[in-house]
């Protein structure tokens, strides 16, 4: 299957651009086989055109953006054929609406990428440190409740935003979602920016806007958005969403990934300061241009005419399956006669066999449109109520008629250990163990008990959204009996919608074998001390989690190995549970550390410019000294050096850059007039000056090579480290103490360059993060580790054996 597999008018519709963008990205991978390029170089270019690595090492996950979850039948039929052909046959749809493929070849990436493209689809951006999909209500358009259709605000941000310089280098990625009413099916306050719909009267007339809150997202730290205003007309959104996305940029921070969400700028500098900022940068944009953006359809089908004449009650013919499907998969739109159908898929997969036929049942049923939810579920809108019964018979006969979407058993689960680096446990295979064991025990009658959400993480990051779920878990390792055993913390009473948005409570680790008969038990407790009407979410404010935890202690104790080895193993899995992670990010963050330095570099030259052309002279001197140092440290970082004492930057840049023809002479009267009041009078070369230094420092990373080598003629002389005297053969010693990541990985590489293989390097690095990624990245290169040793408690002595 290549491009040849589309009509001639969907090749000719395709953009040039976007067919040199693919291009390139096949030419990068032809560049990394051959070691042209670092691997950790192209992960950051792979990872923005949305390519994740898997634990498979020769494997990939391709992520389909799927804006606001709307596809049409056409590109449900590619996606089954890109799933059948290139994949393990089975397409994934993820929580923010995306479609997703495992075990996808490197090599086969561009090929996927055109035929996506000839659909109009794209995976760019779907990672990476942008705006990832924007999401929208899947009920958007047909919901009864809502202020109005939401999808095509959704989309015009969809489509202003992608390939918008804005956003292709933030300090980390960015969530927008939109909600149609205070029901919130989009989930705003787990977004950076959640947009819910509202409506003001204005001059006799209703006016349409948004409630817009800012800074929210899971993770290890996971925190609810906070309102920023209460209304903005519809009209000022784009403009409002752009002056966040500056603040973001110029203010996140870039050095600490782990902090780098836009919740921890809040948190660094208060929501009144954020506020203030983006609101004086709001006023900023709209004055900086029209803004008379031409607003996309919503997703009412071209030929519907308003309401059916004579409106079909839905009937089943007596089948007592139907009735029991119907009551949890289907809802009435507010467009009478008409329904919506929920497609339970369970743990968000469906084989690319079902999405094929399932593709051809839409266009017979449905206008030919289909909706990825964030539940990870389908969901089939403008159904005909005279036609919901014969599409439950089409859609049992594919295996795709499971009741109870939304309910108890629906578990929502991230992919976990099975494929992604980050996984500690299989948290698939949980959530299956779970569902197995309520298979047979679910009662339809009981509205309360089938509102209990259970949601499913492998890790802390909370893919699988653990920290909004009533009952929620996430792996962790527990060490009893001298051995590993698979756990997960167990989180109570989380939960976003109706106007409600709370992080749930958690101090329980349960072994993993124990839960489905713990989550047996705590529901049972439910059932027995509830109130009357009681939620499950309002029975654990009411009672505390530490009564629920007495009630667990019985599953918290687990066999000696002697008596049970399976307590020991994860779920689904037939060895003895260990931590294995994958590659370090070490590595990678050199990477994102340059790219962040030469990026916020090349905005401050271009401010400097703007300012310059203004007449605000004094102002353009500041952002040109601005651009000198971030571009300097970020050409800087290949010899790691790390300092924030600026004369040091500017000699050091002279000594490693300049004098070695790395960049051209002529930016040097940057770093010999830098601070000086002579500065001044020549900003007019000083402003052009400071896009040439940009421009070439872009040019000389571009030609890094595999080994962080930047292209030169001359010699490039590296830092000596002290070396100690020691009682093994050790060939070198370096001391990192102190040295944080990346640089300590960066010395550590450029020391082992120097080496001959067989050589053993000896480092002292850190405790914390250090130690859990530079082992990993030195791993990931191809060397040996021989020994690990803690010493003085707070940092750790590795031997090393050159590759």
């Amino acid at each position: 299957m290549n491009i040849s597999d589309l009509t001639d008018d969907e090749v000719a519709a395709i953009p040039s651009f976007i067919i040199e963008e693919i291009d390139t990205f096949g030419k990068e991978i032809s560049r990394l086989r051959k070691g042209e390029i670092p691997e950790e170089k192209f992960k950051r270019f792979r990872l923005q055109n949305g390519i994740y690595g898997q634990r498979q090492k020769e494997d990939f996950m391709v992520r389909v953006k799927i804006p606001q979850g709307t596809l049409d039948h056409k590109q449900m039929r590619l996606l089954a054929d890109i799933g059948e052909r290139f994949s393990n046959g089975i397409a994934h749809a993820s929580s923010r609406q995306d479609i997703q493929f495992h075990y996808v070849k490197l090599e086969n990436v561009p090929a996927i990428m055109k035929l996506l493209a000839g659909k109009g689809l794209t995976t760019r951006e779907a990672c990476g440190n942008t705006v990832r999909n924007v999401t929208a209500c899947y009920l958007a358009g047909i919901c009864p409740e809502e202020s109005f259709d939401v999808s095509p605000y959704a989309r015009l941000t969809t489509s202003y935003l992608l390939r918008n310089q804005v956003c292709q280098g933030l300090p980390r990625k960015f969530k927008i979602a939109f909600s149609g009413c205070a029901k919130d099916c989009a989930l705003a306050p787990i977004n950076d920016i959640g947009a819910i719909a509202v409506t003001k009267g204005v001059n006799g007339r209703k006016l349409n806007g948004f409630k817009i809150y800012i800074a929210g997202g899971l993770g290890p730290h996971p925190r609810v958005a906070r309102l920023l205003v209460d209304f903005i007309p519809a009209e000022e959104l784009i403009p409002l969403s752009e002056a966040i996305l500056r603040v973001f940029d110029q203010y996140g921070e870039r050095r600490n990934r782990s902090r780098a969400r836009m919740k921890f700028l809040l948190e660094k500098i208060g929501f009144d300061e954020l506020k203030k900022r983006i609101m004086d940068e709001f006023r900023v944009v709209m004055d900086s241009r029209k803004w008379d953006l031409s607003l996309p359809s919503g997703d009412t089908p071209p030929n519907y005419l308003g309401s059916l004449p004579d409106p079909t009650m839905v009937t089943g013919n007596g089948d007592p399956y139907f009735y029991t499907w119907y009551k949890t998969n289907v809802i009435s739109q507010k467009q009478s006669g008409y329904s919506a159908v929920h497609i339970r898929l369970v743990l968000g997969d469906i084989t690319t066999g079902q999405l094929r036929s399932l593709a051809n049942i839409t266009a017979k049923y449905a206008h030919g449109s289909m909706k990825v939810t964030q539940q990870q579920n389908f969901l089939m809108r403008w159904v005909l109520n005279k036609d919901v019964y014969p599409l439950y018979k089409e859609l049992k006969e594919l295996g795709l008629a499971s009741a109870g979407a939304g309910r108890m058993t629906d578990i929502q689960s991230c992919p976990g250990a099975e494929t992604c680096n980050l996984g500690l446990t299989s948290s698939r295979q949980l959530a299956a163990a779970i569902g197995k064991k309520f298979a047979n025990n679910q009662d339809d009658q009981d509205a309360e008990l089938e509102e209990i959400k259970i949601k499913v993480s492998g890790c802390p990051n909370s893919c699988g959204h653990h920290h909004i779920a009533d009952i929620g878990f996430h792996g962790v390792a527990k060490k009893m009996d001298g051995r590993l055993v698979p756990h997960y913390q167990l989180h109570l009473g989380g939960g976003v919608g109706d106007g409600r948005a709370e992080i749930a409570d958690s101090n329980i680790k349960l072994p993993a074998k124990n839960i489905p008969e713990a989550v047996s038990g705590l529901v049972s407790l439910y059932k027995t001390e509830r109130s009357q009407g009681e939620l499950f979410y309002q029975y654990v404010n009411r009672v505390g989690v530490d009564h629920i935890k007495d009630m667990l202690e019985k599953y918290l104790t687990v066999p000696s190995y002697t008596e049970s080895p399976d307590s020991y193993r994860d779920w689904g899995s037939e060895t003895e549970f260990i931590v294995k992670l994958g590659a370090g990010e070490c590595a990678g963050g050199v990477v994102d550390l340059i790219e962040e330095c030469l990026m916020s570099g090349a905005r401050e030259a271009s401010r400097a410019s703007f300012l310059f052309e203004a007449g605000q002279f004094d102002e353009s001197i500041r952002w040109i000294e601005r651009a000198i140092i971030s571009i300097s440290k970020g050409m800087l970082v290949p010899f790691g050096i790390e300092t924030e004492v600026e004369g040091e930057i500017l000699r050091e840049f002279q000594d490693k850059i300049i004098d070695k023809s790395i960049v051209s002479w002529r930016v040097e009267p940057l770093y010999t007039e830098y601070g000086k009041p002579s500065m001044r009078n020549k900003i007019g070369e000083m402003t052009e000056l400071a896009k040439i230094l940009a421009e070439e420092s872009q040019d000389a990373y571009s030609k890094l090579d595999a080994n962080f080598r930047f292209k030169t003629n001359k010699k490039v002389d590296q830092k000596e480290e002290d070396n100690k005297p020691m009682e093994r053969k050790i060939d070198a010693c370096l001391d990192l103490k102190g040295v944080s990541c990346p640089y300590n990985f960066v010395r550590t590489k450029l020391k082992l360059e120097e080496m001959d293989s067989g050589q053993l390097l000896q480092i002292i690095i850190d405790d914390g993060e250090p130690y859990q990624n530079v082992p990993k990245s030195v791993l990931n290169e191809g060397h040996k580790i021989l020994e690990e040793e803690k010493v003085e408690d707070k940092h750790y002595r590795i031997v090393i054996e050159k590759a």
